[in-house]
């Protein structure tokens, strides 16, 4: 049985399936590490702006459907929570920022909650 979650998360980078889904990796402040399916967002249609919500480094507020024995979970709802300003512009910090992601990535293996790593890894 799913349940429904609020909680914030950073996007560690994504995946594409198929035609106009991806598949993210979101480190989130409650559930830990996740994967969750997002469908629709690469269609070109109108919805591109979705697809930013889903790069390496942002933060999210999240609404999402947790099933325990999941390994791939939805997402309801999903906001910025804050908007760099100065990252999607410029090369140096963009490519840092992917760097830091690949790194994230490959080094956070855990899935269980650590809201003390969440709050050093937002900071």
């Amino acid at each position: 049985m799913s349940s429904l979650v609020k909680t914030q998360g950073i996007v560690l980078g994504f995946t594409k399936y198929k035609e106009t889904s991806i598949v993210a990796q979101i480190y989130t402040a409650d559930l830990g590490q996740r994967s969750y399916m997002v469908n629709g967002v690469r269609s070109g249609k109108g919805k591109g702006d979705k697809m930013a919500l889903y790069q390496a480094l942002t933060f999210l507020d999240l609404v999402v459907y947790h099933k325990e024995n999941s390994n791939i979970q939805r997402i309801s709802e999903a906001k910025l929570l804050f908007h760099f300003q100065n990252l999607p512009h410029d090369f140096r910090k963009s490519t840092m920022a992917l760097f830091l992601s690949e790194v994230l990535t490959k080094s956070l293996r855990e899935e269980a909650p650590n809201p003390d790593l969440f709050l050093f890894l937002a900071s």
